[in-house]
């Protein structure tokens, strides 16, 4: 045949180098003929195009007759052997038994079949993964991602997840199952733009890729260019950054829009958290939805029979984790360190107690988080520093005349950073403190299996901590690192932090980390020490800080320390209630299940409102942990008459459907 002759549907044809099978034909304007084909050779194996036919110089349709039959001539037929069994191999399975158990470079741990087997038991792979923190929810979704491979169902792949776990989810995605993913960052996508024509959509230049949630929702041109790509299989990871939170706002309500998109352009679709709601059905439906929207006929109203199909949730004290990793993973230490606050220390504390600001006399949202006297006392909780870093922001705000404040609120708050200037290092006895606990652990830096890991909310006190353990300590530069999202070069820096922090090889002793790094990190290599230099004001991100470490695979004893001062002045023990977060803490490891059923909320944000109220008001620890008792006692009195209540706090680890499986054959075709 002749370029002239116009290819029919199933013909292949030989077009720019390469080979292609003719899905339809079509005719354009002006009489030209177009052919869409989908590519059977090289580069282009799997991919579909569209050409002008009339315009492809040197195209042609290829002739069955005139294909040329050779003889194999290799020794017992070995390449025609190899050929079959490539051809089996590349042969799609019609079971919907599991084929990865068992196979995988993982542990096979039997609680970890549950998410693959509903998987495999729904026609169309919708699914929430609501693991405890360190359960394995990334292997899990692996493991799926695996068994969809298998069946040719998962050619094209999509993971969204947080910058700081990009390198982790590719690393873990390839070595334990063969599955490249090209990362996706914001100078990747720079690069793309560089080297291909303006019209062409980046997602198309990769079948399997992952990127960062931030990175899509800050990038209108990318947005646009999921509009117009389909995958086969998306994972969004950390998903609650995607549902829609009460408290939702500005980047939250841009991830949870970009997350519905995401889910209206794929097949199977997996959502990852180990935080599925804030306390609210409207938070958990929203999750919902962007499975099935047909089961969510009213957010306000979800039935636990409606959705058990589509959620998997176990909690470490679930009994079949508890049989899985029960021995497995040794037992949590905590260390809690009680200290006299300084001299220096009485006097800010008690000057910011008693504290009265014109500001928050006009403040109309009435949330004691939005108080600046609050957002003061979270500041000294965490260090003088950080306390002084946001004295000066909002006294200069309002001498500029661009933040709230009065003329007297301005004396006030000069007069109170003079105050916490006065905090030298020698003063700040929590930072001496840290300094004595590492004297009796006698920690030198010299092990590189002796790693610690220290946590902090405010990035003012990550910098300072950093500047000045390697002072105090004698440490080089390179021993000491941080992760805190602060530096315009932190895509790339975090994750080379991150991977040399595991390497044994590596010089990195410390690691000083913002809650930017407590969400899904794999920091237990070589390391089984954390300290929380500041607690956090949320029980669910001091589960997520404690879940770097404490996590399965880790082979010692996980250490957790953390401080808690002690006052003279009776308002001032009366804010410090954040100890009893760590008492609940321990109450959901020992059998509670979800965190959420303290606080009333199941997000950090939440969280740190309901603890802002008790601190403001001062009502002591005591009155705070009564609280959380009556609330964690009222959702378990709910629990056993209330289907909406055990459909946000409840497990969800009902055996999967009866499989039945389409073929007797347990996997693909082989030849011997």
């Amino acid at each position: 045949m002749t370029a002239q002759s116009t290819p029919t549907p199933g013909a292949v044809i030989r077009l720019r180098s390469a080979t292609w099978k003719v899905l339809a034909t079509s005719t354009l304007k002006l009489g030209y003929r177009e052919v869409h084909c989908r590519g059977l050779s090289g580069l282009v194996r799997g991919k579909e195009a569209r050409f002008v036919w009339d315009l492809e110089k040197g195209a042609r349709v290829l002739d069955p007759a005139a294909i040329e039959l050779v003889t194999d001539s290799s020794p017992g037929i070995v390449d025609t052997k190899l050929h079959l069994a490539a051809a089996f191999q590349a042969t799609p399975t019609t079971t919907r038994l599991p084929l990865t158990l068992g196979r995988a470079a993982i542990d096979n741990l039997t609680f970890q079949h549950l998410p693959v087997e509903r998987a495999l038991s729904q026609d169309r792979i919708r699914l929430l993964i609501a693991d405890d923190v360190g359960l394995g929810k990334t292997l899990e979704a692996g493991l799926i991602a695996a068994e969809l491979a298998l069946r040719g169902r998962a050619d094209r792949i999509l993971v969204v997840t947080t910058r700081a776990m990009l390198t982790q989810f590719q690393k873990e995605f390839w070595t334990r199952f063969s599955l490249p993913l090209s990362r996706l960052d914001s100078a990747a996508i720079r690069r793309m733009r560089n080297r291909i024509p303006a019209h062409y959509n980046v997602f198309d230049q990769f079948d399997r890729s992952i990127v960062s949630i931030d990175t899509l929702k800050r990038d209108t041109q990318i947005r646009e260019a999921i509009k117009n790509s389909y995958w086969d299989l998306i994972i969004i990871d950390e998903a609650h950054n995607a549902a829609e939170r009460k408290s939702a706002a500005g980047s939250n309500s841009q991830r949870a829009e970009l997350a519905q998109l995401l889910s209206r352009r794929t097949d199977s679709l997996l959502l990852l958290t180990a935080t599925p709601h804030d306390g609210s059905q409207e938070s958990f439906a929203s999750l919902i939805r962007m499975l099935d929207p047909t089961r969510v006929p009213d957010p306000a109203r979800l039935h636990r029979s409606d959705i058990e199909d589509l959620v998997v949730r176990r909690f470490r004290s679930s009994p079949e984790v508890v049989a899985d990793i029960g021995r497995e993973v040794p037992k949590r230490e905590l260390f809690p360190r009680h200290f006299p606050l300084s001299a220096e220390e009485e006097i800010a504390y008690q000057a910011i107690a008693d504290l009265h600001l014109d500001l928050d006399e006009e403040q109309t949202r009435g949330r004691a988080i939005d108080l600046f006297r609050t957002t003061i006392a979270k500041a000294i909780f965490s260090s003088p520093v950080a306390c002084f870093e946001t004295l000066e922001r909002r006294i200069r705000g309002i001498e500029k005349g661009t933040a709230r404040g009065t003329d007297a609120d301005l004396d006030r708050l000069r007069a109170l950073a003079d105050l916490v200037a006065a905090i030298d290092t020698d003063a700040f006895s929590k930072y001496q403190q840290l300094l004595q606990l590492l004297r009796e652990l006698r920690w030198t830096g010299k092990s590189p299996r002796d790693r610690l890991v220290i946590f902090s909310e405010r990035i003012a006190t990550v910098s300072w901590l950093a500047e000045r353990l390697r002072e105090d300590l004698d440490l080089s530069p390179e021993q000491v690192a941080r992760v805190d999202g602060g530096s315009v070069e932190a895509d790339v820096k975090t994750q080379e932090v991150i991977e040399a922090f595991g390497q044994e090889r590596s010089p990195i002793r410390i690691l000083i980390a913002s809650d930017m790094a407590s969400e899904g990190l794999n920091l237990h290599f070589q390391c089984h020490r954390l300290i929380h230099f500041d607690l956090p004001w949320s029980l669910l991100r001091f589960q997520q800080r404690n879940g770097r470490i404490d996590r399965y695979g880790q082979d010692r004893p996980p250490q957790i320390s953390y401080f808690v001062g002690e006052s003279t002045h009776p308002k001032v023990r009366q804010m410090w209630v954040l100890e009893k977060l760590v008492a609940k803490d321990e109450a959901a490891q020992a059998g509670v299940g979800d965190p959420a059923v303290f606080l009333g909320a199941g997000d950090a944000d939440g969280e740190e409102v309901v603890v802002a109220e008790a601190i403001a008001s001062g009502i002591g620890a005591e009155a705070f942990e009564r609280q959380m008792n009556e609330r964690a006692a009222e959702v378990v009195t709910h629990m056993s008459v209330d289907d909406e209540f055990a459909a946000l706090f409840g497990d969800y680890a009902a055996p999967a459907p009866a499989q039945i499986s389409t073929s007797k054959d347990q996997g693909p075709p082989r030849l011997c």
